[in-house]
Parts: structure tokens; C-alpha cells; sequence
């Protein structure tokens, strides 16, 4: 399956971090860089193994940062934790987690014109959504 994201190009963190309002600091900007490279989300205490020079409490007060931005998205696979992932002009992704081993896959598609007419029909505006997959993967199959 073809990846809607380009992970090979190279962003401007710096400038990403400068528009937000924020400090380039060493931290945010591995953090940003971390994320825009990652094919999956990543959870707070996965990205303080890679990190080793900040604390986790550093790390989340950064995600809450970037999230507050839209620099980042919040995903919730239903593990009793949050992930994280970059979010360029609020473009996210849906993403399934095998029941068994965990692995974690994206879906490069997000087709809900059916689910948005019914919804703007019904008056509402401003929508979000929220969906999750599960599954086994067919190495666990």
C-alpha cells in the first residue's frame, strides 16, 4: 500500500517551531523531527528510549505543547496510553493494531463524504472523528 506522507522529505522544524510561537529548543526539535520521520505513532515513554538526554515529564510537557499547536495529533489505540504523530495542517491517519502481536499498520485513507453530508444535513459543523481498528495480522493469523 502506497504511504499518503512523504517521510524522505525533509521539513523545517525550526521554522515549524517559529511559526508556533515556540523556542527551537534541542528537545523540540528532535521531538518534531522524531515524529514527521516515524511511520507510526509513538507513545510517550517510546520516544524517551530514543530521547536518552531528556526526562519523560520533559517529553509530555512538550507533547502538550505541540499538541495545543496542532503541530501534533493524538491517537488512542486503546492501550491504557496515548500516541502521538506529526500532523502537517491537521492531516492525520487511521491506524489498526493486531490483537495479538501489537504491530501497528496505517491506513492511507480517510473517506467519510458519506458520514459528513449526513452530519452537515443534520446541522452540525466544525466535524471531527475518532476511529479505531483492530485485528490479527496475518502473521499472528
Amino acid at each position: 500500500m502506497k504511504d499518503c506522507c512523504d517521510h524522505s522529505s525533509k521539513i523545517d522544524v525550526k521554522d515549524i517551531l517559529k511559526q508556533a510561537g515556540f523556542s527551537a529548543t534541542k528537545v523540540k526539535v528532535k521531538m518534531v523531527e522524531i515524529f514527521a520521520e516515524s511511520k507510526t505513532p509513538l507513545a510517550c515513554h517510546e520516544l524517551a528510549q530514543i530521547i536518552t538526554d531528556a526526562d519523560e515529564s520533559t517529553l509530555f510537557r512538550n507533547i502538550k505543547q505541540l499538541l495545543q499547536a496542532g503541530i501534533i495529533n493524538e491517537i488512542n489505540l486503546s492501550e491504557g496510553f496515548k500516541r502521538y504523530e506529526y500532523s502537517p495542517e491537521g492531516h492525520h491517519h487511521h491506524y489498526i493494531k493486531c490483537t495479538s502481536c501489537e504491530r501497528i499498520d496505517v491506513l492511507n485513507l480517510c473517506d467519510l463524504k458519506i458520514f459528513q453530508k449526513q452530519l452537515k444535513a443534520l446541522g452540525y459543523s466544525n466535524i471531527s472523528h475518532k476511529i479505531e481498528f483492530s485485528g490479527t495480522c496475518t502473521q499472528c493469523s
